[in-house]
C-alpha cells in the first residue's frame, strides 16, 4: 500500500494558567492498495481510507505540576502508546492524574476504558484489545519515576485490565561521562505479564528481562543487547508497541522461551558537513526451544535505516527510508523483507 494524509491539530492556551483544551483529526487516504494484498495496516481493513477524530481532550492543572487530562487523547507510556510506525498512532480514551514535569519524581495514576487502534476509526474497550470478546473492561495504571540524580532513574508502572490481563514493567538507567568524547549507558527492564480474575484471555503467565549496553563516541554510538522470555507463553503488547530492547522493524523476539541479543551501530554525520544525515543499522539473532509448547523458528533481523531533516525554510521536513531482512530457520520459517519511505512534514497554522 502507499498513503497519503496525516492530523490536523489545534490546542487552546491556558485559561487563567489552568484549563487546556485541544483537539487532533487524523487522516490515511489511499494511493494505492489491492484489495488481495492487505495487511499493511497504513490503511483500515478493506484497503480503505479513513478518517477519524483520535483526540478530544481537556487538561487541567490542578496544583504546582499536578494536571488531570480526560477523555480521547495520546499516551506515551511502556506497552500503552501511539505506536506511531504507520500513518495514524493509537490513542486512548482516558482519564489520568499526573506529574510529568517536576525534576525529581514524575507518577501517573488513573483509568482508561478504550483504545483506537492504528488503522482503525473506532475505540474499543481495553480488555476487547487484549483479546476478550464482547467484553467492556478498562484498565487502571499507577507508576511512577525517581531520578537519583542527573544520570541515574528508576522508573515502575503497573496495568490492570480486570478479569483479562495484568502487566507489570520495570527499568533502571545509570550513565557516566568518561571524557569528553566518551560516555557510557547502562540500562536494565523486566516485565511480568499473567492473566487475572476470570481469565478472559486464558491462562497467561510469562515475564521477560533485559540488559542494554551503550557507548557513544563523538558522532558514534554502539549498542549491545540481550533479552530472555520465559517458556510459558509470548509477551503480549496488546496496548501499542513493546518496550524491550530487541523490538526491531518487524520481529520483537520476545516469544516463549526466546533468549535474544543484538548489535546496534548510529551515526551523524554533522562532522562531514551533513548536519541534516543521521543513520543506523541493528542486527539481532533470537533462539528459541526446539520441541515442546513454545517451538518455533530460530530467527535473525537485519534493519537499515536513513534519516534527513532539512534546515532553513524547509525545517520542518523530515524523510526517512527503512529497510528490514528477516531470516527464520526451522518448521514453520517464514523469511521476510520489509521495505519503508515515509515522508513528514509539519505545519505550523498559528
Amino acid at each position: 500500500a502507499w498513503a497519503a494524509g496525516g492530523a490536523l491539530s489545534y490546542r487552546t492556551g491556558n485559561y487563567k494558567d489552568r484549563l487546556q483544551l485541544g483537539a487532533s483529526l487524523y487522516t490515511s487516504q489511499k494511493l494505492y492498495g489491492p484489495r488481495d494484498k492487505d495487511g499493511t495496516a497504513l490503511l483500515k481493513k478493506g484497503q480503505k481510507s479513513y478518517s477519524v477524530l483520535g483526540e478530544a481532550y481537556a487538561r487541567l492543572r490542578l496544583k504546582g505540576t499536578l494536571e488531570f487530562s480526560g477523555y480521547r487523547q495520546a499516551l506515551h507510556l511502556p506497552y500503552v502508546n501511539a505506536q506511531d510506525s504507520r500513518m495514524v498512532p493509537n490513542t486512548f480514551e482516558a482519564y489520568l492524574l499526573k506529574d510529568r514535569d517536576h525534576p525529581r519524581f514524575n507518577y501517573i495514576a488513573g483509568y482508561v476504558t478504550k483504545i483506537k487502534r492504528r488503522n482503525e476509526t473506532s475505540f474499543i474497550h481495553m480488555s476487547e484489545a487484549a483479546g476478550a470478546a464482547n467484553s467492556d473492561e478498562g484498565l487502571s495504571m499507577l507508576g511512577g519515576l525517581y531520578r537519583f540524580s542527573e544520570h541515574m532513574n528508576l522508573g515502575a508502572v503497573n496495568y490492570n485490565t480486570r478479569d483479562t490481563l495484568n502487566i507489570f514493567y520495570t527499568e533502571g538507567h545509570a550513565a557516566w561521562d568518561i571524557s569528553d568524547d566518551l560516555a557510557l549507558r547502562l540500562s536494565a527492564q523486566y516485565t511480568d505479564q499473567r492473566s487475572v480474575g476470570d481469565e478472559l484471555i486464558g491462562d497467561i503467565d510469562t515475564h521477560v528481562g533485559g540488559a542494554r549496553l551503550a557507548a557513544s563516541y563523538r558522532d558514534a554510538i554502539l549498542t549491545l543487547a540481550w533479552t530472555s522470555t520465559a517458556d510459558g507463553n509470548s509477551i503480549l503488547s496488546p496496548y501499542g508497541g513493546y518496550p524491550g530492547y530487541i523490538s526491531l522493524i518487524v520481529q520483537d523476539f520476545n516469544r516463549a522461551g526466546e533468549d535474544a541479543w543484538l548489535v546496534g551501530l548510529s551515526y551523524t554525520f554533522a562532522r562531514f558537513g551533513l548536519p541534516g544525515l543521521s543513520a543506523f543499522a541493528n542486527y539481532a539473532a533470537g533462539d528459541t526451544p526446539d520441541t515442546g509448547a513454545g517451538a518455533s523458528p530460530d530467527q535473525d533481523e537485519l534493519d537499515f535505516t536513513i534519516d534527513y531533516r532539512f534546515g532553513g525554510k524547509l525545517e520542518n521536513l523530515w524523510l526517512r527510508a527503512r529497510a528490514a531482512h528477516v531470516d527464520q530457520d526451522g518448521p514453520g520459517a517464514v523469511d521476510q523483507d520489509d521495505y519503508r519511505f515515509i515522508v513528514n512534514y509539519s505545519i505550523p497554522l498559528r
